[in-house]
């Protein structure tokens, strides 16, 4: 990596883009994308040692701080971060957002403006499906099918509700990702008591909703002004852990069914940037797809996008430094591609590995691990990682679990190249470290 970027070093690079949330295999995505379209990438996150700092696509990381307990301090250290690296000449200059920073960076899109542009859509339009008592109302009188939902806030709502709704259901929090947050029911009076003690715990209370026959699909957009200008969708084939996890292995499908309640929803709003939007669907059945949620921001399987064509990280670029997409690029995701997620299966095993063990032991190691890494001592630092493995579970076990699952992905392109990027493999020692330290996932993978 280096820090010098000035473009008369290197006049290759067309543009210089600031990529968010670089410890997500998204990160990674997004940086392999625009490098090899000649664009410079700079990565960044409120932690380090992501993969996004140590893959060659990145031409330098710098770290702000966490927008979940300091938005302002967040808001400040990009603004300075932008201005640091911001081009002497006039190519583009774009601040990408990856993950729910997005919706914080739109909210204060206006601070940004005359140094970077902003790829996200307008804070008017996300809050108009985002969070998910905002879709409902939205859809409302809108020729999108949808579970029918409710979002009672008393008990005596709750109980009126209760009267009306149909089993099974389920409650839902209005903003969580990745499943959490969500209960199913098929005894109503099991539901009514769960719903009675949520609606009096959360700020603001959970949705109550009818469930939808059918498999999650994800239907990846992007859109000029409410006009779509690309689009695919995949569901996952498997998900890790298998009970509630995030997709581990996934497969591109035929999105013409979703495609006129996307467009409908979106020209409705006046979309203009990117979006991942969730139906439920049960393909064999004369119903329609039921749209779910829409999440204003990129996505877990954007790898699967990108395998299947349509590299939504390059139009996402080329939208808003030139104001459309290229003529002649791909916009349509290939039907039947499928990739794997090595990193969230790793995970998913050394959880179960250390599920019920107590893993304190190990903090010293693994405090040396980073330290080592940080003084540029590889060797050393795998040796602390062996140390600290070997003090909180059965590394055999967990070995024997991951060959197992490796080998339920056969066919299925690898997320994580390590002959084309070999360095950003040690982004996975951030989820590792998740795991030893706090015993729970990153965001991205939980399920």
């Amino acid at each position: 990596m280096t820090n010098d970027l000035n473009p008369k070093t290197d006049p290759k690079h067309e543009g210089r883009v600031i990529v968010t949330y670089g410890r997500s295999l998204m990160a990674l995505v997004i940086a392999h994308s625009l490098h090899k379209r000649g664009v410079e990438v700079i990565t960044c996150d409120s932690v380090g040692l992501t993969a996004g700092s140590f893959s060659r696509y990145s031409a330098h990381n710098f770290v702000h701080a966490d927008y979940e307990k300091d938005e302002e301090g967040f808001i400040q250290d990009l603004l300075k971060a932008v201005l640091k690296h911001k081009p002497v000449d006039e190519r583009p200059y774009i601040l990408m957002p990856t993950f729910r920073e997005a919706k914080v960076l739109a909210l204060h899109k206006h601070r940004f403006e005359g140094l970077i542009t902003l790829a996200v859509a307008d804070i008017e339009a996300i809050d108009k499906v985002d969070p998910k008592q905002n879709l409902v109302k939205t859809l409302d009188g809108l020729d999108v099918p949808a579970p029918k939902t409710w979002h009672p806030h008393t008990r005596d709502e709750v109980r009126a509700v209760m009267a009306e709704i149909k089993m099974p259901a389920l409650i839902k929090a209005v903003d969580e990702v990745g499943g959490r947050g969500i209960e199913f029911f098929d005894d109503p009076k099991e539901m009514q008591t769960r719903a009675l003690q949520r609606v009096g715990m959360e700020n603001p209370p959970p949705l109550l909703q009818e469930g939808a026959k059918g498999e999650d699909y994800c239907v990846c957009v992007l859109y000029k002004d409410g006009q779509l200008r690309a689009h695919m969708a995949y569901h996952n084939v498997q998900n890790m852990p298998v009970a509630g996890g995030s997709g581990a292995m996934r497969e591109t499908v035929d999105d013409a069914p979703f495609l006129r309640a996307a467009n409908a929803l979106m020209d409705h709003v006046g979309w203009h940037g990117v979006a991942e939007i969730d139906f439920m669907w049960d393909p064999d059945s004369f119903d329609q797809p039921k749209l779910i949620e829409v999440n204003p921001r990129f996505w877990a399987g954007l790898f699967q996008s990108v395998e299947s064509g349509v590299d939504f990280p390059w139009l996402v670029y080329h939208l808003f430094a030139y104001g459309d997409v290229p003529a002649g690029e791909e916009v349509e995701g290939e039907v039947g591609a499928k990739t794997r997620v090595p990193g969230a299966w790793a995970a998913g095993a050394f959880a179960d590995a250390l599920d019920g063990i107590d893993t304190k032991g190990a903090g010293k190691a693994w405090d040396n691990m980073v330290w080592e890494l940080e003084k540029g001592e590889p060797k050393a630092a795998f040796k602390s990682f062996a140390e600290a493995v070997d003090k909180v579970t059965d590394f055999d076990e967990a070995f024997h679990i991951l060959k197992q699952r490796f080998g339920l992905s056969k066919g299925a392109k690898s997320e994580i190249d390590l002959h084309d990027d070999p360095m950003s493999a040690f982004g996975v020692l951030f989820v590792l470290s998740s795991l030893v330290r706090h015993g729970e996932l990153p965001h991205e993978l939980k399920g």
